[in-house]
Formats: C-alpha cells, sequence, structure tokens
C-alpha cells in the first residue's frame, strides 16, 4: 500500500510500499502513518491519494482507491494572536435565578486553536458560575465554534445590570492563550415586576421569607417525628414565570411552608431537603434526570429499600400542542411555545421518580391554571401511565382530576389544595378512623368530603371560583402512610 499527497504544506513520513496483512469482509485494518505539516499553515483540505496492490500484482478493483478528509494543524501565526468571539444564550438571567446559559465559543482566526482548558469567569459579586473550567479536547478550527454550558446563580439585586464574563484559555502545548469578554444581562427583580404587570403583590425573596402567625396552617407546625437521616425532600414553588406566562403568586410561598412542614412533621433533615424556588428545567433535570436517564442527583442519595421520598411541586402545567403529545410541568424559563423543547414532560417526572431504587415515594403535585385565557398555558390533563407499572411503594397526590384548575385561596395567601392538606395534617382531622395515622386514602376522602365543606376542596372551589376541581389519588397502594404521630 502506497500513501501520497499532492500539497507541499504536508508529508507522510514510511508511507510507502507498506505490507498490509489480509484483511476479511467485514473486518478493519488500523495502520499508523506519521504526517508533518509546515509551521505557520491554517487549515486546508488535503486530498489523499491511497494505492492498493494484491500480492498477485492486482490492482484492488481495478483502479485506485481515493479517499479526502481535512487535516487540522496546530501550527501558529507568528506575531498574531488568535481572535475569538464569545456570547451567551440567553442574554440575560432572572435575579435570584439558578439558570442555564450556553456559551458560544467561536475561532474567527485563520488557523485552529489547539486543544486546552477553558475558564469563564466574572469580577461581579451578583452572578457566581458554579461549574468552570471546561476541556476543549479537540481544538478548535478556523471559522468553527464550540458550546459549553454553564449554571449560574443570580443573586437578588433589585436594579438591572451588565455582568462581565470573561473566557480565558490555556493551550495544552502552551503555544498560545487568549481571552475573550461578554455581558450577561441580569434583570433586577424591581425590573422584573414592573414586566409581570400583575396585581396581586409579588413574594418576598426566598432568602426573605418567613412563617407568617396571622396564618393559622404557619402558626403552629406540629412536629410529629424525631429526624429520620433516610428521608429525603425535593420541594418545588414557581412563581415568578417570565411574561407572557403569568405568574402563580402563591407557589412559593406553598412550597416555603412545605418545606418546613416536611422537616417537622415528617422528620427530614435540613440536609436532606432540597428546595428549589422557581426551578428551571436545568433544575429539574438535574434531580429527576431527563427521558434518556432516570439517575438524577436525588437517585444518587437514596439507601435503596429504605430511604423513604417526598417531591412537592407547586407551578403551571400544560398540555402539549399535538395530539398524543403529553402534558408538560412548566419550569420559571420556558416558553410555553415550545414546550416540546423546554418544558419537562409530566410522564418522564413520575417515570424517573417510579424507577428510585426507594422505600417509598411520595408526589405531592398542585398544578396551579389560573393563567387559561392564555393560549399557550391550559389546565393540564395529568395522564398517568397505568397504574400497574409503577411499583406499590409509589403515589401521587394530585390537586385536581383531568382538566380541572387549581383555585387559590388569597386570604390565607395560599393555594386551596396545598392550605387545606396541610390543615388537615396539623389539626390531624385527616385521621378519620383516629388511630394515630393518616393513609392516602383517608387524606384523599378528607380533601373530597361533601359532608364537611369546610375542608372540602371540591365546595371551596365551587364557592370561591366557581369551578370544578377534585383533588385525586394515584397508586395501587391507598394505605399507604401519609403522616404517623
Amino acid at each position: 500500500m502506497n500513501i501520497s499527497v499532492q500539497n507541499p504544506g504536508i508529508r507522510f513520513k514510511a508511507a510507502e510500499n507498506r505490507v498490509l496483512p489480509v484483511i476479511y469482509p467485514g473486518q478493519e485494518y488500523h495502520l499508523k502513518v506519521r504526517g508533518v505539516g509546515k509551521a505557520g499553515i491554517g487549515l486546508q483540505r488535503f486530498p489523499v491519494t491511497i494505492s492498493i496492490l494484491e500480492n498477485n500484482g492486482l490492482d484492488l478493483a481495478g483502479q485506485s482507491s481515493l479517499a479526502t478528509t481535512t487535516l487540522y494543524l496546530q501550527g501558529t501565526m507568528s506575531g498574531k494572536e488568535p481572535i475569538v468571539r464569545i456570547k451567551a444564550i440567553p442574554s440575560f438571567v432572572v435575579a435570584g435565578d439558578t439558570a442555564t446559559v450556553q456559551i458560544v465559543v467561536e475561532n474567527v482566526s485563520r488557523f485552529v486553536l489547539p486543544p486546552g482548558t477553558i475558564s469563564f469567569l466574572t469580577s461581579d459579586p451578583a452572578v457566581k458560575i458554579l461549574n468552570s473550567p471546561h476541556r476543549m479536547d479537540y481544538g478548535l478550527a478556523a471559522g468553527n465554534a464550540a458550546q459549553f454550558e454553564l449554571t449560574l446563580v443570580s443573586r437578588d439585586i433589585p436594579a438591572t445590570r451588565n455582568v462581565p464574563i470573561v473566557a480565558t484559555m490555556t493551550a495544552d502545548n502552551g503555544s498560545l492563550d487568549f481571552e475573550a469578554t461578554t455581558e450577561l444581562l441580569v434583570k433586577g427583580n424591581a425590573e422584573m415586576v414592573a414586566e409581570s404587570g400583575a396585581a396581586e403583590a409579588p413574594e418576598p425573596a426566598t432568602s426573605t421569607l418567613k412563617l407568617n402567625p396571622a396564618i393559622d396552617i404557619e402558626a403552629n407546625i406540629p412536629k410529629f417525628n424525631q429526624q429520620n437521616p433516610n428521608r429525603f425532600a425535593v420541594i418545588i414553588g414557581i412563581s415568578d414565570y417570565r411574561p407572557p406566562v403569568p405568574r402563580v403568586p402563591y407557589a412559593i410561598r406553598d412550597a416555603f411552608v412545605m418545606k418546613e412542614y416536611v422537616k417537622n412533621v415528617w422528620g427530614v433533615p435540613e440536609g436532606n431537603v432540597f428546595f428549589l424556588p422557581n426551578a428551571t428545567k436545568s433544575d429539574l433535570e438535574r434531580f429527576f434526570g431527563d427521558e434518556h436517564d432516570y439517575r438524577g442527583k436525588l437517585y444518587n442519595m437514596l439507601q435503596p429499600n429504605k430511604s423513604e421520598v417526598i417531591v412537592f411541586y407547586s407551578g403551571h402545567g400544560a398540555p402539549g400542542r399535538e395530539k398524543g403529545e403529553g402534558n408538560y410541568l412548566v419550569p420559571v424559563d420556558a416558553d410555553p411555545a415550545y414546550l416540546k423543547l423546554n418544558g419537562y414532560a409530566l410522564n418522564t417526572f413520575l417515570n424517573n421518580l417510579s424507577h428510585l431504587p426507594a422505600k417509598s415515594v411520595l408526589v405531592i403535585m398542585d398544578a396551579c391554571f389560573s393563567g387559561q385565557i392564555y393560549t399557550g398555558i391550559s389546565p393540564v390533563y395529568v395522564y398517568v401511565p397505568p397504574q400497574k407499572r409503577f411499583p406499590p411503594n409509589f403515589a401521587v397526590l394530585s390537586s385536581t382530576t383531568a382538566t380541572q384548575p387549581s383555585c387559590w385561596l388569597p386570604e390565607k395567601g395560599h393555594s386551596l389544595f396545598t392550605y387545606l392538606l396541610l390543615k388537615g395534617i396539623q389539626t390531624f382531622q385527616a385521621d378519620l378512623n383516629n388511630d394515630g395515622k393518616i393513609t392516602l386514602k383517608e387524606m384523599e376522602q378528607y380533601l373530597t368530603d361533601d359532608t364537611e365543606l369546610s375542608h372540602s376542596v371540591p365546595y371551596q372551589a365551587r364557592r370561591i371560583q366557581n369551578v370544578e376541581q377534585r383533588p385525586h389519588l394515584m397508586t395501587s397502594n391507598p394505605n399507604l402512610v401519609l403522616v404517623e404521630k
């Protein structure tokens, strides 16, 4: 076999008269040939001719075989610095959010950037970058771009401002370094409130949330259990959606008070409670995985057959726009016109949770759909695959049945469902047989009671907003214990 190239910029060493073994049909043979390129040469495409003759002198297939490839030569351009541009997608984040931003690094030089390490930094305390540096293992050809995902935590700031993001690279071979800067807009809380145009007063920043003694379920939270290191909770409340998605005024407060209940009533240690106000899609995938892998952060925290899990979600839900598409939880950064891309599929959420190696998993969903007039967000049809597909230790308690909306209880500062659920636990009136335990079946009966109207969600929903809302329990084991004294 002979290898040759008709270009003075590169030559192959010992590439002539190489002897090959017998290569049978379907087999591969790998042969290393050393190529040497001239210093300073840019990115080029070189036609490489490979000629193979059999031992009997027969030219394979009657003619030479030709192959073309692109060789990336890491020569430097004497006296010139690399030209690199970076940009952030999206170009803004909201103050107080944990967000995922894609940083695009574009090589606009006329030569290849070699492999190296890229670090992303900012000197502004308004933003903290959680995952830097990044590797660029294969270099970057002239005219090409690479994309890196950054997880950012932005502080609660009142005024909007630009935050510089600086990318610096150090090449593995020490041949060059570069630095490039872009700006990320951090939208302050004052601007986001003005943009929302909501009539309701915004909830306080999560760092300033406190229990309100004027609200009965917040004034006297019972303590039924000692801390159990095998109990875990993920508490999600999404209020501050970006326009045009309407806010959910009480979702974060629901989640905050639920967090206090799981610590005191269920005995979940502080370090095992993950509180996600205004959760992004990245947050949901980080904790629960995605459609390809159910092993998220929550999965990795559990001890098989010992850990007990509670997941609470309060926020928007939405149906897919196509027939059979399914439904979505709506993260704070979602665009309702593209939920297929940036929504979190409800089936993925439930299926992944059902795969947790836990002793028990309870999902409480208070999906609020006050923005029914908005064409992109509608009351969710909560489809759950047949219950036989879920293990007997798995249960979902939902605030609604089918296409019903979830209602608010403004005088209590909570959603109707969450308020009455916690009230039944606080007073222990949901223990219908007085055995010191509240089962899931008992809680469902308590919340849908047509005789004791003070804690009947269907009655209160009709009284307050003239809508039908009926909580629904989905499990193959309704006698699972929700709370025990």
